[in-house]
């Protein structure tokens, strides 16, 4: 006969998977998310000087999830990322549920047009242009709490405080530019997809950033203490 002592504690343990304040059921959500990420419209970066990064890349390698990895010699002091404008806010999303198993800190807008999300950024202790205070973030647990249907504009203006609303005019207006005529390429996305083709994506920043934040010399992006 079956001890119902023994069946109390099996189902006491089956509670316990399901609860939702779980590590176990973090990681269950993560893992299903991961199958919603669009690496067509979202380019990841790993930076490797992450403490955890190797497991980053497990976790990645093993959920299908494509990524590209780089290197500045320097470990960050706080675990953040950062996103260019055209980041989908869903993929910024399911990046901040798998990362939150990682110890990630806060989720910081780049002020670059590009589709990236650079994970392990040095944006908060840097002299670049960019440089942002840690209050300029928004915690893992913040960016959870945002409707999962939400646009990257809404996200900025929003959440953010960021006045985009004349970028996404214009980008708009861009398209239907595209429209008319295949043959004019004129849109920040149109310019993002070449953008690393002048510094060959040194040290993960595209040539805008290069150009504009380390003064178009990338040897400037090993100068972060």
């Amino acid at each position: 006969m079956v001890d119902g002592k023994i069946i109390i504690n099996e189902l006491d343990k089956l509670n316990l998977v399901l609860n939702t304040n779980s590590q176990l059921y973090d990681i269950m959500v993560a893992v299903e998310l991961s199958k919603l990420l669009d690496n067509n419209l979202t380019k990841i970066t790993l930076n490797e000087d992450l403490p955890l990064s190797n497991l980053i890349k497990r976790f990645f390698k093993s959920n299908k999830i494509k990524f590209c990895s780089t290197s500045g010699g320097i470990k960050p002091s706080r675990f953040d990322i950062h996103f260019g404008i055209e980041a989908q806010f869903q993929d910024i999303f399911i990046l901040a549920a798998i990362l939150k198993l990682f110890g990630l800190d806060s989720i910081f807008f780049s002020e670059n047009t590009t589709n990236e999300i650079f994970i392990g950024s040095y944006i908060t202790e840097s002299t670049l242009k960019y440089q942002k205070n840690i209050d300029e973030g928004l915690t893992v647990q913040e960016l959870l709490q945002i409707p999962f249907h939400t646009s990257t504009e809404k996200f900025l203006i929003n959440n953010m405080n960021i006045n985009v609303g004349e970028y996404f005019k214009n980008r708009s207006n861009n398209k239907i530019d595209r429209d008319d005529n295949s043959d004019q390429v004129n849109s920040p996305y149109v310019e993002y997809k070449s953008s690393y083709e002048k510094y060959g994506g040194y040290n993960g920043y595209s040539d805008n950033v290069i150009d504009d934040a380390f003064e178009g010399d990338p040897m400037n992006t090993w100068n972060v203490d």
